[in-house]
């Protein structure tokens, strides 16, 4: 089950100047990028025996931040952002990097079954079976149609063990209703470009989310670092 527009989103052209960009926090797009990436880290409450899987793992912005844990699985699309996030994390050894969609990864248990046990005790792969405590996701899903949300929301909760988090930072607008609004806002203070961006991607919409995730018993909160940078963590019932 491969994203219907994940081949549009490979960042590959994109990857050679991805981190000075994020830096700019004078673009709205970018506001808030820092604190949006620690939220998630904190919200994640990651201990040493969890594995973690991160979506959409880019240039391992947020992979550097992530503390010792049992083992780390890290999925993107884009190889020239993954050789980055390779480099940038050469000396940590209990990291797997899978080239691939992130949606048709937590769909296909056939991506699952290859990845490497970094401990002995490290849990043996079982289809259709929890594999993960800990799911972390940032400025990724805008690029899922809302459907495709929805579906993702029911691969994680199917992949993450009792008392799994799932901890997301991305680009977010309050309800649909409110996009014509926010749209018209940039365009107002003469930043159009912003508008076309809400146009062409899959901003989430909070409240669609937060409806999805506690439809599936998930617990949900939300936090907001700048007109377009929210984070939602939702924690899976014991």
């Amino acid at each position: 089950m491969q994203s219907q527009y994940g081949h549009v989103y490979n960042h590959d052209p994109w990857a050679h100047n991805y981190d000075r960009n994020v830096q700019n926090e004078a673009d709205p797009i970018r506001t808030g990028y820092e604190a949006t990436l620690d939220w998630v880290i904190e919200q994640a409450n990651i201990h040493p025996a969890d594995c973690v899987l991160e979506l959409g793992s880019g240039t391992g912005n947020l992979t550097v931040r992530i503390p010792e844990c049992r083992q780390i699985t890290c999925v993107d699309l884009s190889e020239k952002m993954t050789t980055q996030a390779r480099a940038k994390l050469a000396g940590r050894t209990n990291i797997h990097f899978v080239q691939a969609d992130v949606l048709a990864y937590l769909a296909d248990d056939s991506l699952h079954a290859g990845a490497p046990q970094f401990q002995a005790d490290a849990p043996q792969f079982q289809a259709d079976s929890p594999q993960f405590d800990v799911l972390v996701s940032t400025y990724t899903i805008h690029h899922l149609t809302e459907p495709e949300k929805q579906q993702l929301f029911a691969h994680i909760h199917r992949r993450l063990r009792p008392g799994g988090r799932a901890v997301f930072g991305d680009l977010m607008i309050a309800d649909q209703a409110s996009e014509p609004r926010v749209q018209q806002h940039f365009r107002d203070i003469g930043q159009p470009e912003v508008a076309e961006d809400i146009d062409e991607e899959f901003f989430w919409y909070v409240d669609s989310a937060q409806a999805g995730l506690a439809a599936l018993g998930f617990q949900v909160q939300i936090e907001r670092f700048s007109a377009l940078s929210w984070g939602i963590a939702a924690l899976k019932p014991d």
